[in-house]
């Protein structure tokens, strides 16, 4: 590598465009992409080969030479989001009922008198857009103080198809998140829409 200064491009994580950053170690013969020793494949024959080892994205979605870094993205990102696109289609045929979710949005803080009564404050707590749940998976916290810091929740995908985190009650808080923590947890989640679609079909059959 011949720029010491240069870090990591592969993206930190699923759905984020903020590159890893951690320091270099070598070059990406396919897309060009700058790679750290986490984001690194060993010589992953068929597709490094003398070439050199691939990064990350590409060793696990090789394609021709020649393609952009927009074209392995995208490659990589349908990849991924094949089985959950198709399971967010199903439970939407199938019309599988959704759960409702609540959001933690402040607190009530009871008046003078009653906090000399006992009273503590209670949590308010607001409808959002009902999912599938799916299971916990750990997320990315932004913010001040909690770079690189993570969390476990209870996930779900709404209809539409996005991804998001539900606190657990009885606040149903959740921490400043941005996107999972492991790009491949998609697939996981999709395993899961599938196997939603499977009993609601078994149960109508």
């Amino acid at each position: 590598m011949t720029a010491a200064a240069a870090v990591c491009e592969v993206p930190a994580s699923y759905g984020s465009n903020r590159p890893c950053g951690l320091p270099g170690v070598g070059r990406c013969p396919q897309d060009g992409r700058v790679f750290c020793v986490s984001h690194r494949v060993l010589n992953p024959i068929p597709y490094g080969g003398p070439d050199g080892d691939l990064c990350a994205v590409c060793a696990t979605n090789p394609i021709t030479g020649g393609s952009t870094r927009a074209a392995v993205e995208a490659e990589a990102e349908a990849e991924r989001r094949g089985p959950f696109d198709h399971g967010v289609q199903r439970l939407r045929n199938l019309r599988v009922p959704l759960s409702t979710r609540r959001q933690f949005a402040g607190w009530n803080e009871p008046g003078f008198f009653a906090k000399l009564g006992g009273a503590t404050a209670t949590p308010i707590l607001e409808q959002m857009e009902p999912v599938w749940r799916v299971g916990r998976f750990e997320w990315n916290q932004v913010g001040a103080g909690n770079r690189g810091d993570w969390s476990t929740y209870e996930t779900g995908v709404t209809a539409s198809g996005e991804i998001v985190a539900i606190g657990d009650p009885p606040t149903y808080r959740v921490d400043d998140v941005t996107e999972l923590r492991n790009p491949y947890d998609i697939t996981l989640i999709g395993q899961a829409l599938q196997t939603l679609a499977d009993k609601a079909e078994r149960r109508r059959a």
